[in-house]
């Protein structure tokens, strides 16, 4: 887990916590996601795992998790793959394993807006 931010001298740039298989689980995904909307999660998958093929690593935010079915919300970018419902097991399935590319870790990130600091005059 690390934290990525932004925003320069007046902290006006959101922060991103990064989060993968080490140390998180599926219940911690979920602790997120119900966390917003104050925060937007954001699931590095592998589209594979899901059925979307040839595609690989993936990007997309998730907006819901639906406790009966036990299925998440994926509002999916990829112009040729709509938003869908999948199952836990399924999407955490792709959220493991290591980017072929850059050889880290999937998972997700937790973007949140910026706490405003207060100014000193």
């Amino acid at each position: 887990e690390g934290g990525v931010g932004g925003g320069g001298e007046g902290g006006g740039g959101a922060w991103a916590a990064l989060k993968a298989e080490r140390g998180a689980g599926l219940e911690q995904l979920l602790a997120e996601l119900r966390a917003a909307p104050r925060r937007l999660v954001v699931a590095n998958f592998y589209q594979g795992v899901l059925g979307h093929r040839p595609f690989g690593g993936h990007f997309s935010p998730l907006a819901a998790y639906h406790a009966r079915s036990d299925r998440y919300l994926v509002l999916n970018v990829w112009p040729h793959t709509p938003p869908a419902w999948y199952s836990a097991a399924s999407l955490w399935a792709s959220l493991l394993g290591t980017d072929a590319e850059s050889g880290l870790p999937r998972g997700w990130a937790v973007v949140e807006p910026p706490v405003p600091r207060p100014r000193c005059e």
